[in-house]
């Protein structure tokens, strides 16, 4: 299960690092995702009239974006989950509530409170190396909001430029 998890951050983290820092900026995850997306809309669409096709395709570029951040997160929240999961106990993890035991479902709770930085404190991590892991998931998921955004910052740099081309430009023949 921790070898899951570990992968998972990782498939997570490098699909970040080569889709938003490397110079061909397009991981070998997000690609795969945004050619699903777009294929998948293209079934969806095939049948209906040339208008409502037309901006059904042009749908699923804008929809990239936030789908492959939330796949992203996705990816890093699981991971830290199972891992968290794979040993917690009441030894390990502190449960404020008397009905909270260890779970799947609490470790994810764990884990979306770490990455969001939210840390409600009602569960936390009682042994140094799980605190230090919600430290280096919270890291993880504030670097992944800010790469984030400055994807999108950088795609609207490059449509401004006039390098990428909305789709409202093309005239409709």
């Amino acid at each position: 299960m921790i070898a899951v998890g570990v992968f998972l951050i990782l498939l997570g983290v490098a699909d970040v690092f080569f889709t938003v820092l490397h110079y061909d900026a397009f991981g070998f995850l997000s690609s795969r995702l945004y050619s699903s997306l777009f294929g998948s809309v293209r079934l969806l669409v095939n049948w209906m009239p040339h208008q409502v096709r037309a901006l059904g395709l042009s749908l699923p570029a804008p929809l990239m974006v936030p789908f492959t951040i939330t796949v992203w997160i996705l990816l890093v929240l699981v991971g830290y989950a199972l891992i968290y999961y794979a040993y917690m106990n009441e030894q390990t993890f502190y449960f404020s509530n008397p009905g909270s035991e260890p779970s799947l479902g609490e470790a994810l709770y764990v884990s979306g409170t770490a990455i969001s930085t939210a840390g409600f404190g009602d569960i936390t991590p009682t042994r140094g190396i799980y605190q230090a892991l919600a430290v280096s998931e919270a890291l993880i998921g504030f670097g992944i909001l800010t790469l984030a955004v400055t994807y999108v910052v950088g795609v609207l740099v490059l449509q401004r430029l006039g390098v990428l081309v909305p789709f409202s430009s093309y005239k409709q023949t």
